[in-house]
């Protein structure tokens, strides 16, 4: 799933991804940080890909609770949430502040761009790219068709 924090249609796709995964072990997400939403968006996809730097295991408990506001979230509520699930702040600004996440953000939206995405959520499941959040059901019929 290609995604943003403060993207609405992003926190509705990630109910159904959350619920698909907790009833199927054996499907496998990858969320790649797409922010599109301005340099806000920009500095959660830092601090979310500086977390699964320091520490991969924290990552989804941290995801999950940014797509789980409502609203848009901000750097303070951020860096609460990783230090939520034990990721220090201090340790995580001083990784954020590395100019690698700057070039990693860079790159994936050129992945966007080459894939044609328009906005967020971009959802594959398999060979297939949906361009919009799925209700649970859908998304576990995508899942049992590939199968």
């Amino acid at each position: 799933e290609f995604f943003d924090y403060n993207c609405p249609a992003c926190k509705m796709a990630f109910k159904a991804i959350d619920e698909l995964l907790a009833k199927d072990k054996n499907v496998k997400v990858i969320f790649k940080e797409f922010p599109i939403f301005g340099p806000q968006s920009d500095m959660n996809s830092k601090i979310g890909l500086a977390v699964y730097k320091l520490d991969p295991s924290k990552y989804y408990d941290f995801h999950k609770k940014m797509m789980s506001i409502e609203g848009r979230v901000d750097g303070p509520a951020a860096f609460k949430f990783a230090e939520e699930v034990g990721i220090k702040e201090a340790d995580l600004k001083a990784e954020v502040a590395k100019p690698e996440y700057d070039e990693i953000i860079t790159s994936m939206k050129k992945l966007a761009s080459d894939l044609g995405l328009q906005g967020t959520p971009s959802i594959i499941v398999g060979d297939e790219l949906i361009p919009h959040a799925l209700e649970f059901k859908d998304l576990e019929e995508k899942v049992s068709k590939l199968r």
